[in-house]
């Protein structure tokens, strides 16, 4: 699996053809080129060799962490040549507030356990297949092998939403 030039330049030149009937749309539409010119720069590092992609639902089923629903909603999926669901990615679109390295980790590991919790399995599921890419920062996170503590700090904070919800 890697994105074809072809198809992301053919994406820019059909998005920068559309009319714009309002202010709104006609910079929804240049932010959208934008994401994938910064993408085009970024696919010669996201090689799936042997994978096949196929696009995320936008009706998953959400994650449910300590009383809390999270939606994570994986945009593409990666299948082996089983049909084994093996990892995920998710793009992060954000020009004003970049992840940083602990927020990256953070949500590639929340991809990373609603792969193998929820649509896959532990045994299919792998953290380095579990990628989040920030798209107008260039970075790419992984889920860490070793990402129990992670998950830990994640029940937590979701634990506090879930009093505080509560609570109101």
């Amino acid at each position: 699996l890697q994105p074809q030039t072809n198809s992301l330049q053919n994406a820019i030149s059909t998005i920068s053809a559309l009319a714009h009937n309002s202010d709104w749309s006609k910079q929804n539409a240049e932010l959208c080129q934008d994401a994938l010119i910064y993408f085009m720069t970024l696919k010669d590092r996201l090689t799936f060799d042997g994978l096949l992609p196929s696009l995320g639902s936008d009706n998953a089923p959400k994650m449910h962490v300590s009383g809390v629903d999270i939606s994570v909603r994986p945009d593409i999926l990666l299948n082996d040549s089983h049909g084994n669901i093996v990892g995920a990615l998710k793009l992060y679109i954000n020009k004003s507030f970049p992840l940083n390295d602990e927020s990256g980790k953070y949500i590639s590991t929340v991809l990373y356990r609603y792969i193998a919790d929820n649509i896959s399995s532990e045994s299919n599921a792998s953290p380095q297949l579990c990628i989040v890419v920030d798209v107008f920062a260039q970075h790419i996170y992984q889920a860490a092998k070793t990402y129990k503590r992670s998950m830990s700090d994640i029940q937590a904070a979701c634990e506090t939403i879930s009093i505080l919800w509560t609570a109101l």
